[in-house]
């Protein structure tokens, strides 16, 4: 029968590297991890790592077990959150990812939430969608805020609309183009991507193509969204961002609508959940604290 601590070993064998390591970072004695890890072998009836001198390397058997490992363990994990909360010893855990057109939701949501639930934790992980869904799927995340996928991500991932904004088309504030009126007067000019993919699937490849034009000649993929703004505010490199966040305080100053008068498409922001999974009182709260930001935000908009 399959032990939850050996689970538990076993995962933070794979995570070190070696279990020399794992056993440093656990502070704990080697034999007592060699000795787990044969009891798991045991257990399942196959070996799950090959040991070698450049460290450890799970085999086939053994990545199958360390997914549902993880998964495992951080459901028990949110089991004893959820207890703690209950019983009032704790304010319950909520990690979630946020893209950065989602980062304008958290202020007004993040306040219901706390008064709510004002012994809670909340950690804010900021990404681009692929970087984020990796964190989803090993459960390292409740869920997370960001573009509307153009491409299916299958059954376990499920997808709420939240909101839709506006695009402009954006530059620094002394921006040499700054008085132009049409996409056309823009293409010689680097544009800025912030998702990974594919060009032709990107939010300015889609609003290229429905005005009739070719791609632009330069293009920049940057999926910080502080790099990003540099770039924006620095250099004559454009973009599109979402026109409420170009009335944000701190970048007004340094970036700049230009308003042409071609068609531009609007975001659609989503959340994105695990669809096996049941989320913790505190995370089912904060989902809601966020939604109705969006809704507030998409009749400001409207």
């Amino acid at each position: 029968m399959l032990r939850l601590n050996h689970l538990r070993d076993f995962i933070d064998i794979v995570e070190a590297g070696s279990i020399r390591a794992a056993a440093r970072r656990r502070g704990i004695s080697q034999p007592v991890l060699t000795k787990a890890l044969k009891l798991l072998e045991g257990d399942v009836g196959v070996r799950l790592l090959d040991r070698s001198a450049h460290g450890i390397r799970a085999t086939a058997a053994g990545n199958a077990l360390l997914a549902r490992a993880r998964a495992a363990h951080a459901q028990l994990a949110k089991a004893l959150e959820e207890i703690g909360e209950i019983s009032g010893n704790s304010g319950g855990i909520v990690a979630f990812g946020a893209s950065a057109s989602g980062l304008v939701l958290l202020p007004k949501a993040l306040m219901h939430f706390h008064a709510q639930y004002p012994r809670s934790y909340v950690r804010i992980v900021e990404g681009a969608p692929r970087a984020l869904m990796p964190l989803l799927r090993e459960q390292n995340l409740d869920f997370f805020l960001g573009p509307k996928p153009v491409e299916p991500l299958g059954p376990q991932i499920r997808i709420r609309p939240l909101f839709r904004l506006p695009l402009a088309v954006a530059g620094r504030q002394a921006h040499p183009r700054r008085h132009v009126r049409s996409l056309a007067q823009l293409t010689d000019l680097p544009w800025l991507l912030f998702s990974a993919g594919r060009w032709e699937n990107s939010l300015v490849g889609n609003c290229f193509k429905a005005n009739g034009l070719s791609p632009p000649a330069s293009i920049t993929q940057c999926e910080s969204y502080s790099t990003a703004l540099s770039l924006l505010s620095e250099t004559d490199t454009i973009g599109l961002l979402p026109r409420p966040h170009l009335s944000d305080g701190s970048l007004r100053e340094r970036i700049r609508e230009i308003p042409v008068g071609d068609r531009l498409p609007e975001l659609t922001f989503s959340m994105y959940l695990r669809a096996d999974d049941t989320l913790t009182r505190p995370a089912a709260a904060l989902l809601r604290a966020i939604s109705s930001s969006a809704r507030t935000m998409m009749m400001a908009t409207d």
